[in-house]
């Protein structure tokens, strides 16, 4: 959706009467498109000037009417009932909207607005989603992936008791998906803290309704392509269900199911002592149909947080002679509870069979598996421990020689860094066994007290990365330790997220706090770096802090992957070429956040900035990238533009020279620029676009404005409908024949016609052209005619006759896809004052 769009007006379609038909080339009537009608002066208009509801309404069902949705069992503000947000992550907005098409069916709709074909250009719908349901229960951005652009929550009521259902569409590049689809009667959307901090997806705390006003509640997270639990925000969101089943009670004091969820949401707001009082409050009451060793589970689990393992494992026990009555997933609680008292008490081969066994029932549950990976690695976790434990002072100095003599016959991967500062010592090992190539767990280890005598160790399985981002390719490559708020140690770790991996670098930042209430003492983490790539520009980075603290640092990294709508314009493998950036954060609380960004000065930035603001209308910003403002003109007429951006056009990088991509020159090999090489000139630290260079063209200064002008004003083209014509062409070569200047052009003319309801496209014409030229005196270019092909059968030996013998089998084979050309004539006709 390359074009750059502020408003819009919607065309209709006109009759086919009058176009120019030329054998063996395009012919475009216009069956109607959107366009944008520009302010006075020619600039685009606002946004506040645009009426949504007409887009949107000229778009649905037959019937349907335009509806809010209600936000029913949610917090979120009710949005307008049409909503324009970014979904696709080109820097555009789409529309979104709700309507009811009859009784009990609602539906949803988004519209884009770019190119459809050659010769259509406007809002065109890409998902539509139609349900039975009585209204429209939420319509919400949200992003749920991590990746800086929103996803859309769908919810549709469907009844009191079945609640609304929920769908989780993403739009990567344009193309919609289904993410996630779920039940809720209730629904809270918030990047949840947590224990890891926030990790830059906003969560979903789902309600489900169970009995009377009781409901069952779990907070999911994207993560792998679906929705999966997460726990490690239950201590951040739970307090709210505590609360909410404190205020059921006061009404029904006497119901046993309220007492046993709000039991619940003791232990997973961290409250166990709490929950054990629920229960004793329940279980004196009748229990009105509670599932059979309901109030075991929690109990077991509570004892369980207040480290009473012996008494958890008994419980665990008695509910097994119950599990005939129990359903799959109570069945895997009780084994991954049995499985964590057994694991607390030190018989690891029992709990490794309860994991499995919990697993076995219930694959779907990540719980299970995530402790049997950890499981395997806590024996070499606790042999690094003991062996750094064992270290002398003067030892530390040298860890990784103490860690190899572990590894015995053992074949082991180990990453060591070391930091000290705030009246510690550091050290951080990444490690696990060496098959897998990669470090399944993280750990820390530190030093403490006057003499530095007190030793604390503290592990991140990646299994558990969901929760905490430490997957297994990550490895620690710096740290800085330092006083932080209230004289607490801080310290910023710097790992490498492709660290096994043939992108390395990329590094990540993560800001921890050393807490030791209650006990034990172990790193929080505050804040980690976001996984939007937009933001968190990362790849082959390098992070430096400025000072001595941790106040400010800087992220340089380039555009592999950056996903910015600029990285996909050419070919950007691992090694080259890229743009490099320089982002500048600061400390801001318990998180840093983004205070300036710079894209260091380079040919190829500069060329990757030229096209695509050329390809989305923004003229402006294009002239601030070249020497004179003709070279605008060429690059035009060269076609440096794409429709849609993103084509992936091939560069060779292998121009003499120390670095092209540094300081051009660069020629483009793939798309219709193929064959173009670019020129640049330093001037006050910036590389500027400062000419063009071709096989068979001479850029004679004039010449691209004046073919516009003759193409435009000449009568080549025709306007039968009142409009206004408007070209655009690719040059293909250029001859001084007997005094005059020829030019060989394939053009794309298009009669644009205003009306009251905007732009439309009247007659058109897609065809190659000899326009001839005259050099007068002061220099300027006067037209003298032109030549086109014939009709039929003779199109071909007109052109070998007009052409060049180098041009003739390219215009020959040339297809009809004159996209590129149709989205520059677009641009063109909203810059115009009509």
């Amino acid at each position: 959706m390359g074009l750059s769009r502020k408003v819009w007006l919607q065309g209709a379609a006109l009759a086919a009467a009058g176009v120019l038909m030329v054998a063996g080339c395009t012919s475009l009537p216009s069956p109607g498109s959107l366009l944008k009608p520009p302010t006075p002066g020619g600039q685009p208009g606002s946004e506040a000037e645009v009426d949504y509801k007409q887009i949107v309404q000229s778009f649905l069902p037959a019937g349907a009417t335009l509806i809010e949705p209600t936000q029913e069992g949610s917090h979120l503000g009710k949005p307008a009932a049409v909503q324009t947000v970014d979904l696709t992550g080109d820097g555009e907005h789409e529309l979104v909207a709700g309507y009811r098409l009859g009784q009990g069916s609602v539906g949803v709709l988004v519209l884009a607005e770019g190119m459809i074909d050659h010769n259509t250009y406007g809002w065109h719908k890409i998902w539509e989603d139609k349900a039975s349901g009585n209204d429209l229960a939420l319509l919400q951005p949200a992003d749920v992936t991590g990746d800086g652009v929103p996803e859309l929550l769908v919810g549709v009521s469907i009844g009191a008791s079945v609640g609304n259902g929920l769908k989780v569409v993403g739009f990567p590049s344009g193309r919609p998906q289904v993410l996630a689809q779920n039940a809720y009667h209730r629904l809270d959307v918030a990047d949840f803290s947590g224990a890891y901090g926030p990790d830059g997806k906003e969560e979903l705390a789902l309600w489900s309704k169970d009995t009377g006003t009781a409901m069952a509640v779990e907070v999911f997270r994207y993560h792998e392509g679906k929705l999966i639990p997460a726990p490690d925000t239950y201590t951040a969101y739970f307090p709210t269900v505590v609360k909410y089943y404190q205020e059921q009670l006061k009404a029904a004091p006497e119901a046993a199911f309220l007492w046993y969820y709000l039991a619940d949401a003791h232990v997973k707001a961290g409250q166990p002592q709490e929950a054990l009082s629920a229960l004793a409050k329940a279980a004196a009451l009748p229990d009105a149909g509670l599932p059979p060793a309901a109030l075991a589970l929690v109990k077991g689990e509570a004892l369980l947080a207040l480290g009473r393992n012996e008494e958890a494992l008994r419980t665990f026990r008695e509910i097994t002679a119950l599990s005939s009555r129990l359903g799959k997933h109570d069945q895997a609680r009780t084994h991954y509870g049995l499985a964590r008292a057994a694991e607390a008490l030190g018989n690891l081969d029992a709990a490794r069979a309860d994991y499995r066994k919990a697993h076995e029932l219930d694959p779907d549950w990540p719980l299970p598996e995530q402790a049997l990976d950890r499981l395997d690695l806590e024996p070499l976790a606790r042999q690094i421990t003991a062996a750094l434990e064992r270290l002398t002072p003067e030892e530390r100095a040298d860890p990784e020689r103490a860690l190899n003599q572990i590894r015995g016959g053992k074949a082991l991967r180990l990453h060591v860094t070391k930091a000290s500062g705030a009246g510690r010592e550091l050290i951080t090992v990444d490690f696990g066994p060496a098959e897998a190539g990669l470090y399944p767990a993280h750990g820390l280890f530190w030093w403490d007290g006057p003499r530095l005598e007190r030793f604390h160790s503290q592990v991140f399985y990646s299994s558990e990365a969901a929760y905490h981002g430490l997957d297994a390719g990550f490895a620690a490559t710096e740290a800085m330790l330092t006083h932080g708020v209230g004289s607490q140690a801080e310290a910023a770790l710097i790992y490498d997220s492709a660290a096994t991996g043939s992108g390395s670098p990329r590094p990540v930042l993560y800001l921890l706090r050393l807490e030791g209430r209650p006990l034990p003492v172990l790193w929080r983490i505050l804040w980690r770096s976001p996984g939007a790539p937009t933001l968190w520009r990362n790849s082959h980075g390098q992070i430096r802090f400025t000072g001595p603290d941790l106040t400010e640092f800087t992220l340089e990294g380039d555009s592999w992957s950056v996903g910015d709508g600029r990285d996909n314009i050419f070919q950007e493998a691992n090694a080259g070429p890229h743009r490099r950036f320089l982002d500048t954060w600061q400390r801001d609380g318990d998180a840093f956040r983004r205070v300036r960004t710079r894209t260091l000065p380079s040919a190829y930035a500069t060329l990757v900035e030229l096209i695509y603001d050329l390809s989305t209308g923004r003229d402006d910003e294009a002239a601030k990238l070249v020497t004179h403002p003709e070279l605008l003109d060429w690059a035009r007429a060269l076609v440096l533009t794409q429709e849609p951006v993103g084509q992936r056009w091939q560069l060779d990088l292998a121009a003499p020279g120390p670095s092209p991509e540094q300081g051009g020159p660069l020629t483009i090999t793939g798309g219709p620029a193929a064959g173009v090489t670019v020129t640049f000139l330093e001037k006050d630290g910036r590389f500027l676009v400062n000419g063009f260079k071709k096989d068979g063209i001479t850029f004679i200064p004039g010449l691209a404005r004046a073919m516009t002008d003759y193409l435009e004003k000449g009568g080549i083209q025709h306007a039968p409908f009142g409009g206004k014509v408007f070209a655009a062409y690719q040059l293909l070569g250029t001859a001084e024949k007997n005094g005059e200047i020829q030019a060989y052009v394939w053009a794309l003319l298009h009669e644009i016609v205003r009306e009251d309801t905007g732009f439309k496209v009247g007659s058109g014409s897609s065809l190659p052209l000899v326009l001839k030229f005259r050099r007068d005196p002061d220099g300027s270019l006067t037209p003298v005619g032109y030549d086109k092909p014939g009709d039929g059968a003779y199109y071909a030996p007109s052109i070998r006759r007009l052409f060049p013998p180098e041009l003739v089998e390219p215009i020959l084979q040339r297809g009809g896809d004159v996209r590129d050309l149709a989205a520059q004539i677009f641009l063109k006709a909203h810059r115009t004052s009509w």
